[in-house]
């Protein structure tokens, strides 16, 4: 079972294009491939961003907790999503929890934002890879239970396929760290 996720985001190294990485999750005892596509909230990749969007079963809206314009550009990334692909579950994410001293935006904030957006939120940090896993199992756990596909549906037994899809592009990324040795993760993410 493959799911596409879409990831607007702050990288703690510069993403230079769009790439696409594949990851395995367990999830109640079964293996999900999910296909996740790194697009790195540049505005000069608007037109690719948004065929992304219009094919993502779940996108991640990350901003720097550093950087209060990172998080101001959530509504218009959210609104853009919405108008492209109303299906997509979002979680927006907050990048960089590890440099608190420095944090521009407030919890409270976020947890008001989230709340009117009616989308779940997560404080992580990619550099010490906290509580990354975790976002990418919540949010596959949400997709697969709005599509109704069973294990993962409480409402019943109903069962579809999620394909993958290759007529978009695989971008090599250049990003030195991919594929480094993660630090230990913590427990706990998504409210």
């Amino acid at each position: 079972m493959s799911l596409h996720f879409l990831s607007v985001v702050e990288a703690h190294k510069s993403t230079v294009s769009v790439d696409k990485y594949n990851k395995k999750i367990s999830l109640n005892e079964k293996e999900i491939d999910l296909e996740l596509w790194d697009t790195a909230g540049q505005e000069r990749y608007n037109t690719i961003i948004k065929k992304y969007f219009r094919r993502a079963d779940g996108v991640v809206l990350a901003y720097d907790m550093t950087n209060l314009a990172t998080f101001l550009k959530l509504s218009s990334w959210l609104d853009e999503l919405r108008q492209l692909n109303e299906e997509a579950t979002v979680l927006i994410v907050g990048n960089k929890s590890d440099l608190p001293n420095q944090n521009q935006v407030s919890r409270t904030t976020v947890e008001n934002y989230a709340r009117d957006e009616n989308l779940d939120f997560c404080e992580t940090s990619a550099k010490n890879n906290e509580n990354v896993d975790e976002v990418f199992q919540n949010l596959a756990m949400k997709v697969l239970e709005k599509k109704q596909i069973s294990p993962f549906y409480k409402g019943g037994l109903v069962s579809t396929a999620v394909q993958t899809d290759d007529s978009l592009p695989s971008i090599i990324s250049l990003d030195d760290d991919f594929g480094a040795n993660p630090k230990q993760k913590k427990k706990g993410c998504c409210r």
